[in-house]
């Protein structure tokens, strides 16, 4: 497997509102529910087609869910909100017609209907490259107030509980030597869309894009900035963070400098 070739695949295809060849998500659960199988556990459910994907392979992923789920919470110490999805168990719909691994309606998770589905790739498990841990912690964490610090987040959780589960994780940017997120970062400093990007990190909301490639970039440089603002704050000051409405904000008032200073230490930590 070739993590980075993998991981870059996967966000080239990334948008808010997904690829365009994908169904629509609504269309993915109609379909699923009326004609595909379910295998059900403790805290995850999963939606598969038996065309699509092999049971004993989706009952193992669904093992591995449940793992993660359980983890995830123990990591953060914070529990899946049963009460405000109005379900105490995850959704995961697996299905062909989803090439990008996401949760419900995209970045606007939080703006309709709060459902806790997630949707991968048939092609992907079959692969055994699913992001499971990053999609599930989108979810456990469920509200956010800057893109860049819900995927670095994300991201971040779900490397370190890999790393305690002693399971494989299929990172967007790689997870050793050439391919981690800090090194994909640095190479930006000659890049020629590396001002608009960093303009995006750190910034309040969910930013606009001028292309997809442009997109990538803020991926990377979200989950790098998150990175090293994890070894400054801790896991605690950032999840303290994540809640933060005003991220900027709360980024001068925890660490007494600006954004703007924290992001120039953060460049020169990661280009050394």
């Amino acid at each position: 497997m070739k993590p980075l070739f993998l991981c870059l695949l996967l966000l080239t295809s990334l948008s808010s509102l997904h690829a365009r060849r994908d169904a629509p998500d609504s269309s993915i659960v109609q379909q699923l529910r009326a004609s595909g199988k379910k295998i059900e556990g403790t805290r995850a459910i999963v939606w598969y087609h038996p065309n699509e994907a092999k049971e004993p392979v989706v009952a193992a992923f669904l093992r591995e869910l449940e793992r993660g789920i359980e983890a995830i919470e123990s990591f953060t110490g914070r529990r899946f909100d049963s009460a405000g999805y109005g379900q105490a168990r995850i959704e995961y719909f697996v299905s062909r017609a989803t090439t990008v691994s996401h949760v419900y309606n995209g970045y606007q998770h939080n703006e309709g209907p709060r459902l806790p589905y997630i949707f991968f790739s048939a092609k992907r498990l079959a692969d055994g490259t699913v992001p499971y841990l990053h999609e599930t912690t989108h979810l456990v964490l469920r509200d956010f107030h800057s893109l860049w610090l819900r995927e670095g987040t994300a991201e971040w959780v779900a490397q370190q509980v890999a790393a305690q589960l002693g399971a494989g994780h299929t990172a967007f940017y790689g997870s050793a030597g050439n391919e981690d997120a800090h090194t994909l970062a640095a190479a930006l400093h000659n890049d020629p869309d590396r001002d608009a990007v960093l303009s995006l990190v750190p910034r309040n909301g969910i930013p606009s894009f001028t292309s997809t490639e442009q997109r990538r970039k803020f991926y990377i440089a979200g989950t790098s900035f998150v990175s090293f603002l994890a070894e400054l704050l801790g896991k605690n000051g950032l999840l303290k963070l994540y809640d933060a409405p005003d991220t900027d904000g709360a980024l001068a008032t925890t660490l007494n400098q600006s954004p703007a200073a924290l992001q120039g230490q953060w460049l020169s930590a990661i280009r050394k």
